[in-house]
């Protein structure tokens, strides 16, 4: 399920809006979540979406669709087609929650948080293209020792973006694997 760029979720006994920022994080309160936190921890906290009057979505077909909201219902179109649907916002809402309708971004993209999550590509970096072009199934390194690279490297890139000191603690373990590698206490 990609998440709206803003909604409102209950957290504690109050309610507070989620919007999402540059970092590609949803600031509510004073405090930073990552979509996946949300998807995950949250979903059942989230009771009202903010949707803009006019989105596009793919279903679970991938069949893109334009939805555009006229008085107080979704009058829904397939790209290209000119037969429409008209659902209300309760049933927009529950297809875009339980992930039938995936919301596509302005730039006519879904994100893709599989293969290509954000916190793996910011600042121009590709951290996985990054690794296959320095550690090649052959080389000067070893499995275990690219492994432990690729991990240092994956953690350290997306410490700000998803989940902060876990993530530098995690990619500080790889390293500390390295280091032993490095003196002898572990095998390569």
């Amino acid at each position: 399920m990609k998440l709206p760029k803003e909604f409102v979720i209950e957290l504690g006994m109050e309610s507070c809006y989620a919007t999402l920022n540059k970092l590609g994080t949803y600031s509510i309160g004073t405090k930073e979540y990552s979509p996946s936190l949300i998807r995950s921890n949250l979903r059942d906290r989230i009771w009202k979406m903010i949707l803009f009057d006019k989105f596009e979505f793919m279903n679970h077909k991938g069949i893109i669709f334009t939805a555009h909201k006229i008085d107080e219902k979704y009058e829904v179109v397939e790209k290209n087609r000119w037969n429409k649907e008209w659902f209300s916002y309760e049933e927009v809402y529950q297809y875009i929650l339980d992930g039938k309708w995936i919301i596509i971004d302005e730039e006519n993209e879904q994100q893709d948080i599989i293969n290509k999550p954000s916190h793996y590509h910011k600042n121009g970096i590709d951290v996985n293209g990054y690794l296959e072009k320095h550690f090649p199934k052959e080389g000067e390194f070893t499995v275990s020792e690219g492994f432990y690279i690729g991990n240092v490297l994956k953690y350290t890139s997306r410490y700000k973006y998803k989940n902060g000191l876990e993530d530098l603690e995690k990619a500080m373990y790889y390293l500390s694997k390295l280091i032993d590698i490095e003196k002898g206490k572990l095998p390569s």
